[in-house]
């Protein structure tokens, strides 16, 4: 098992700072593409939550990643 000075050695606070807000950038898509996804069945409308947050989440990680 990793100890925490193991960690701090490849995780630095800027780099940390860094991975943090992608992450939560990521969690914040995945949560507005399920909302716009959990709001598409309810019209009668194809596609629905796991459609659409996924999709969210795949564009926006590769847009974090690509450029």
């Amino acid at each position: 098992m990793p100890t925490f000075e193991t960690l701090a050695s490849f995780w630095s606070g800027p780099v940390f700072a860094t991975n943090a807000l992608v992450f939560f950038n990521l969690l914040g898509v995945l949560v507005l593409g399920l909302l716009v996804g959990y709001e598409r069945p309810y019209h009668g409308r194809a596609a629905g939550m796991r459609a659409y947050g996924l999709g969210c989440m795949a564009s926006a990680a590769r847009t974090v990643t690509c450029g």
